[in-house]
């Protein structure tokens, strides 16, 4: 499996957030929704729990040092994995337009989290990082 778990975890983000900005979008014109887009991947609550688990139980066997799991709080995840079911399935009653906002900001600190682990990991296998090599500061 090695670092294609991150990466894989790293595309379900992207797709997410993308259906996330199609939600706030429904709060302008609410003939988008969400449900009439396709996307990749199963983007529900339990979802996201089932590949953070997955991610970190691969990580654990790999020996990788992962942080990305910790940088919501659990608060934050149950938020964010009710946003995402409200609008999977459309509940707009349970989800407003600020949910959905908050649940993007929890959204990009994960992305933020995981990328930084990605570079992390790849530069502890012994690969030079691709931003030093470039002469570019990775934040």
């Amino acid at each position: 499996m090695g670092m294609n778990i991150l990466y894989n975890l790293r595309e379900w983000i992207c797709d997410c957030d993308r259906f996330l900005f199609l939600a706030e979008v429904h709060y302008h014109n609410e003939s988008v929704a969400p449900s009439k887009h396709q996307f990749s991947h199963d983007l529900s609550g339990q979802m996201l729990e089932e590949l953070i688990s997955r991610t970190k139980i691969e990580c654990d066997k790999a020996s990788y040092c992962i942080s990305f799991d910790c940088c919501l709080s659990p608060d934050e995840f149950v938020f964010l994995r009710e946003t995402l079911d409200n609008v999977k399935s459309e509940n707009w009653e349970r989800v407003d337009v600020e949910s959905v906002l908050r649940s993007q900001e929890m959204l990009h600190k994960l992305a933020e989290a995981l990328d930084k682990d990605i570079m992390k990991t790849y530069e502890l296998k012994g690969f030079p990082s691709l931003y030093n090599v470039c002469g570019v500061r990775y934040l």
